[in-house]
């Protein structure tokens, strides 16, 4: 009895483990509206995605919702910049179908899978830190609010995830 009582909890450990790994939250998480616009972020973000993964030439997918203000001015950034962007569609809903007089190139197109990609942008205190990760580098940065604008307050963090 004491076996079964213990292997049920170790299973019952492992699946509270594995479910909190699988289901991260991720998008924007400022509870209150921003104090200065989200573009700033989001071109910034863009500008240091492009040092990697060149526009014109590469299809990102949005891994999660992307309806928060930063999210459309992050998604409006990439496509402004080159990127085709696949947006997060979720589980059970089907694709809209593209419109027949679309200048777009069909995603056949593109040479290669699309790269995931996923944010989480939040705040502790004055600070403001944004966590992309695009395929297997997770870039990071925090940022504070300077005249009235988002400025950056120091270098990117890079972490490659083998």
């Amino acid at each position: 009895m004491k076996r079964l009582l213990l292997a049920a909890c170790a299973a019952a450990s492992i699946g509270l483990v594995g479910g909190c790994a699988t289901h991260s939250p991720y998008g924007s998480f400022l509870t209150a509206e921003a104090p200065a616009s989200l573009d700033g972020i989001a071109s910034d973000a863009v500008r240091k995605l492009a040092a990697t993964w060149k526009p014109a030439k590469t299809r990102l997918a949005i891994q999660h919702a992307s309806a928060d203000p930063f999210g459309v001015a992050f998604v409006g950034a990439l496509r402004t910049q080159g990127y085709s962007v696949l947006e997060f569609t979720p589980p059970g809903k089907a694709q809209p179908a593209a419109a027949a007089a679309s200048d777009a190139a069909p995603a056949t197109d593109m040479a290669g899978e699309a790269v995931p990609v996923s944010y989480v942008l939040d705040r502790a205190g004055d600070f403001y830190r944004l966590k992309l990760t695009a395929g297997r580098e997770v870039l990071s940065r925090a940022y504070v609010v300077n005249a009235g604008q988002f400025a950056p307050a120091g270098a990117w963090s890079l972490l490659r995830q083998e």
